[in-house]
Formats: structure tokens, C-alpha cells, sequence
């Protein structure tokens, strides 16, 4: 049976950014992670052969602490870190990161990202 295992609105302070202000200032961000995996019933009560949300919530970590100018490229890396992390239990991974009040000329609640990723889409 497929099964999400979603962390939502993992809430950061953090320095993603192409101005100089984003850089030094930082920024408010929200997180949104859903790992698809395959579980039956010999997998539902072994956690080693799932997908452990605090090792997620911990990759999200390490990504949103390095300052990277394109939030394309934080919901990339965070994707596959977690695929590479859980290689036969992923399935595929939707990663969705926003910043709130980007520094646009507009009144705007959030920026959005997202990417959807299988392994097909991280191993050439």
C-alpha cells in the first residue's frame, strides 16, 4: 500500500535569497515535506524499514541553515537528500518550501516552490 508521511509547516528562520537585505536580514519560511513510501503489513510496526520523520525533519534542517540564493535549489537538495537517505523505502518526494513577505513590489502573503522528485529524477 502507498503511504504519505508529510512534515507540514516546518517554520524557519532563514538567510535564502539573490538580494544583499534576504542575506543579511533573513527571512521567515515555511516547510512542507510528503514522502510517498510503499508499506505493507510487515513494515507498518518496523520502523528500519519506513521512512522516519525525524530523520526528515533533521535533513530539512541541515538544507534551510546554508544560505542559497534560489529556493528552487533548497527544495531540490532536500529532496534528494531524503531519497538518497531512504533509497528502497521512498517512492517519491514532494517538497514544498515558501517565504513569507518576499521582497517584492506588492503586498503578498508568500513565495512558493515546489518540486516533485523520484529517484529516475536524481540518478542519470
Amino acid at each position: 500500500m502507498l503511504t504519505e508521511i508529510s512534515l507540514n509547516n516546518l517554520v524557519y528562520k532563514a538567510f535564502h535569497g539573490i538580494y544583499k537585505e534576504e542575506q543579511i536580514n533573513g527571512n521567515t519560511f515555511s516547510l512542507d515535506v510528503c514522502v510517498t513510501t510503499h508499506l505493507d503489513k510487515s513494515t507498518i510496526s518496523d520502523l528500519s524499514k519506513g521512512v522516519d520523520y525525524e530523520v526528515v525533519a533533521t535533513i530539512c534542517n541541515e538544507f534551510m541553515e546554508i544560505a542559497t540564493p534560489l529556493l528552487e535549489t533548497v527544495v531540490f537538495n532536500i529532496g534528494e537528500k531524503i531519497l538518497l537517505t531512504f533509497p528502497s523505502q521512498a517512492v517519491k518526494v514532494k517538497v514544498t518550501l515558501r517565504k513569507h513577505n518576499p521582497p517584492i513590489n506588492a503586498t503578498c502573503d508568500n513565495s512558493q516552490v515546489s518540486i516533485v522528485l523520484t529517484m529516475d529524477d536524481i540518478i542519470e
